[in-house]
């Protein structure tokens, strides 16, 4: 991968973080405005920002830390009770029913829907709209075991293979 997809990636993750704190944007806002009139005028987005490849995808640099969180997350909240491999089959468990059961019809929300809230199925909401793909057990145990990020924050960005054009639940019947 390229240093200049790299870049491109850490500079989207800086206007994000700035936007996010209410900070001016400065020279990344004048190059994410530059990004946004290219794609307006037919370029495609990851052209236009210069994250293009023919090799590893840009995606990757991005969501395993803040999914890695999450999921870190979802054991404290949901599995703390439990030793660390009936809790990494359990959240294995709820990733894959969530995404033979929920995602499809899900990953169009602009959040998890309100009957999920508290429960795993949130969580598992936002972890697949980094990574649209379930763990193993033995895959969420090695996430379990590894130490959470330096800055303990979880940005989460949606999976762009999701609808690009987000929407709220539908109303309940």
């Amino acid at each position: 991968m390229s240093a200049s997809i790299r870049d491109a990636v850490e500079r989207l993750n800086r206007i994000a973080g700035a936007a996010r704190a209410g900070v001016a944007l400065g020279a990344d806002g004048e190059w994410l405005a530059d990004v946004l009139d290219a794609f307006l005028a037919g370029a495609d987005f990851e052209q236009a920002a210069g994250l293009a490849s023919r090799g590893t995808t840009w995606r990757s640099l991005v969501p395993i830390p803040h999914r890695d969180e999450l999921i870190r997350k979802m054991r404290a909240q949901h599995f703390a009770s439990f030793e660390p491999g009936l809790a990494s089959r359990l959240i294995a468990k709820v990733l894959q029913d969530y995404a033979g059961n929920n995602w499809a019809r899900e990953c169009a929300y602009a959040s998890p829907p309100q009957h999920s809230i508290g429960t795993p199925n949130e969580i598992a909401y936002w972890v697949f709209q980094l990574k649209p793909r379930a763990l193993g057990h033995r895959q969420v145990e090695r996430v379990l075991a590894a130490r959470t990020s330096p800055d303990g924050q979880s940005n989460v960005v949606p999976h762009l293979a999701c609808s690009s054009a987000k929407r709220n639940e539908p109303e309940a019947a």
